[in-house]
């Protein structure tokens, strides 16, 4: 059973971990990607996609 406010919409992401989900686009290319996504820390559901952020150089 979810918690009562994630059955309302409000989830709690964790900023903190992230899941990363590998996918394949089609067999005869071969192409693998991955997506990282944050989830809720109380249901565990993927709420959205992560972009890791790079510093940048000067």
């Amino acid at each position: 059973m979810k918690p009562l406010l994630c059955r309302l919409g409000l989830h709690s992401p964790c900023k903190a971990e992230y899941i990363e989900v590998t996918r394949r686009r089609s067999d005869r290319h071969g192409g693998k990607y991955h997506t990282n996504y944050i989830c809720c820390r109380r249901c565990g559901k993927l709420c959205y996609r992560m972009r890791r952020r790079r510093e940048k150089t000067i």
